[in-house]
């Protein structure tokens, strides 16, 4: 079957040629009958190479030509149906189809097709679907870390840090004792007495370095503010908390900006002269906005580059629907800037 033949007129035809969206027309039995430049420029054929095939060869998805096919053939008029077509050379293109079918007394003739390239769009969207659900996974296995390290934690204190205490409780009873008899001993006990609390000092720091217990009993304020005061007791360098009381947030997410403020302490601490540091943490149009900041200047060795933690934490939050920056600020000093939604309020009934 031949084309229209409106396409015979040289202006019609011209028209038809130049279009900037691709255009073609379908016989009943599938057969391409024309396609303008448009349509031969975004599969890579030449017109000798196109016209005369069967459409159903340039559906990358039979079932797909076959539905338009037939719904055409019933007098529908399609409007962006999403189809993906193939290339010459194999490239897969996604597209948004328009067509209708053309009928004379009741028969058939042919359709006519609007075919729109949303191949990069698409694959744009693909690939921030995938770097979302990327995040997602990030952010699980993270948690689950997480949780490792509570249980640990937890088991540490329940077990050997409560054992260790009832042990000293019970030679201090000893000491006591040997004490009174005037024991040489005593002295013994008495450094091994001082060896045991070292112990137990040093595995309740492991514990708050595995878990911030602080966290989970009191809250992100009273973390970032423990957190503020034991930087300064590690560097002597000021630290100030500006805490806004009214954030509440899920503990996990808490912990992530946990993690991401101790990040941005470390940062503050790797430049020269800081005296002071600030902890911000605000609510901001529905999302918690955290920034960390020092007054110190960049060293050469020093700026912007991700630590594997500051990944980390860019992850996690992007699992949460954030984002976290680093930079040195307007002033030059170094900033550090996190950004997450905050979850709607839960309705008291």
């Amino acid at each position: 079957m031949d084309a229209p033949a409106w396409l015979r007129d040289d202006a019609l035809a011209d028209l038809f040629e130049e279009a900037p969206i691709a255009l073609h027309f379908v016989g009943p039995d599938g057969t391409i009958l024309r396609a303008n430049r448009a349509e031969l420029d975004l599969l890579g054929y030449t017109a000798d190479e196109y016209i005369g095939r069967n459409i159903a060869e340039i559906h990358a998805d039979r079932p797909a030509v076959e539905d338009i096919l037939c719904r055409l053939s019933s007098g529908e008029t399609l409007h962006n149906y999403e189809a993906r077509l193939r290339h010459k050379s194999g490239e897969i293109r996604y597209v948004l189809i328009t067509s209708n079918a053309r009928f004379a007394d009741g028969r058939f003739l042919y359709t006519r097709c609007f075919t729109r390239d949303i191949t990069d769009r698409t694959r744009a969207e693909e690939a921030r679907a995938q770097a979302r659900a990327m995040a997602r996974l990030a952010a699980q296995l993270q948690i689950a870390r997480e949780d490792e390290r509570r249980y640990i934690a937890k088991q540490m204190h329940d077990e050997l840090i409560s054992g260790l205490t009832v042990a000293a409780m019970d030679l201090h009873n000893v000491l006591v004792q040997l004490r009174a008899r005037g024991d040489p001993l005593a002295q013994n006990l008495e450094m091994v007495m001082r060896l045991l609390s070292a112990s137990v000092d040093t595995k309740r720091r492991i514990i708050e370095t595995l878990t911030p217990t602080i966290l989970h009993e009191l809250g992100l304020g009273a973390a970032l503010k423990q957190v503020a005061q034991r930087f300064t007791a590690r560097t002597g360098i000021v630290c100030g908390t500006e805490i806004d009381p009214q954030i509440v947030m899920d503990g996990n997410l808490g912990l992530v900006l946990y993690r991401t403020a101790q990040e941005g302490l470390d940062i503050v601490a790797a430049h020269t002269g800081a005296t002071r540091a600030d902890i911000a943490l605000k609510a901001q149009d529905g999302r918690a906005v955290l920034t960390v900041s020092g007054d110190g200047q960049a060293v050469a060795s020093a700026g912007t580059e991700d630590t594997d933690q500051l990944q980390g934490c860019r992850q996690l939050l992007a699992g949460w629907g954030g984002g976290v920056t680093v930079d040195r600020g307007a002033s030059g000093h170094p900033l550090l800037h996190a950004v997450v939604p905050l979850p709607e309020p839960r309705l008291s009934h």
